[in-house]
């Protein structure tokens, strides 16, 4: 890197070097001219006095361009070196972003820093053991625990960005020359299954009281609307009715069951998310 930056340097200056070299030699003519010729030595003048400022404009706005490029390849790369640290376009930016020494500033080389985070990981992993795998409801994926791993944004970026399987993990450490650690990558699987396990017997328990529920509010349902039309059979006011069906669900304590009527229609109906009920009965 510090090569890289001197040969940079080295180039800068040769290159105002020569530009300068360029304007001495145009006023140069410029006054030779003048002094042999006086009205075109003005016109020479002008030129060379333009054709300085058009090329400092030209370089400067050049430089721009290739400051806001590395910039931009810095930004790119800082996001992308935790999402997809081993592709080649995130490789590329890197060295797009390490060529100019404003964006390089604080930058660390690709190969130490994914080096780090699996010394960082591996170490925690030292301390912890199998702790250091949590549990993931509704994922079949067992991640690094973030509160293991410090439960700082830093943490939470490794577990669920950068080493976020044994895959990765091993990859990572076949792109930096490491070994990975056998046991790791065992209880990394371990409790990657245990965790698939665990959601299927979740998934199957939630299925099963999600069909129990319905059950019960459809019985329920079909029970208000037997309570409604015998009300209405005896005479009762409509609204009347309407309040002892609502007052029925609120001892029943049920919360997903509405009753309502409009224009002689009574309907009973099911709210929010699970299999739908809808109970009619017209007067």
């Amino acid at each position: 890197m510090a090569n890289q930056q001197f040969i940079e340097l080295f180039c800068a200056k040769l290159n105002e070097a020569v530009n300068s070299l360029k304007e001495v030699i145009g006023y140069t003519l410029a006054l030779i001219i003048t002094l042999i010729f006086p009205p075109l030595g003005v016109v020479a003048g002008l030129l060379a006095f333009w054709f300085h400022w058009e090329s400092n404009n030209s370089d400067n706005q050049k430089v721009r361009r290739e400051v806001q490029n590395a910039q931009d390849a810095r930004e790119t790369y800082e996001r992308e070196k935790w999402r997809q640290p081993l592709t080649e376009n995130t490789k590329h930016e890197y060295k797009k972003a390490a060529k100019s020494s404003i964006s390089a500033f604080g930058l660390t080389d690709h190969q130490s820093f994914l080096d780090q985070q699996i010394t960082f990981v591996e170490s925690k992993f030292e301390s912890h053991g199998a702790s250091l795998f949590g549990m993931s409801l509704f994922q079949d994926e067992a991640l690094l625990s973030i509160d293991v791993l410090g439960g700082s944004e830093y943490a939470e970026k490794i577990a669920s960005e950068l080493i976020t399987s044994p895959a990765r993990y091993i990859e990572i450490c076949s792109e930096t020359g490491r070994k990975p650690i056998p046991e790791l990558i065992d209880l990394w699987k371990d409790a990657i299954s245990a965790n698939q396990k665990y959601n299927d017997e979740f998934n199957t328990l939630l299925t099963k009281k999600s069909q129990e529920r319905f059950d019960s509010d459809r019985r329920l349902a079909h029970a208000i609307r037997t309570q409604i039309q015998d009300e209405l059979d005896v005479g009762y006011d409509w609204k009347g009715v309407l309040e002892n069906a609502q007052q029925a669900l609120r001892q029943a304590g049920n919360k997903t069951l509405s009753v309502s009527r409009v224009n002689g229609v009574w309907k009973i109906r099911s709210r929010g998310g699970g299999p739908e009920i809808s109970l009619s009965l017209k007067e």
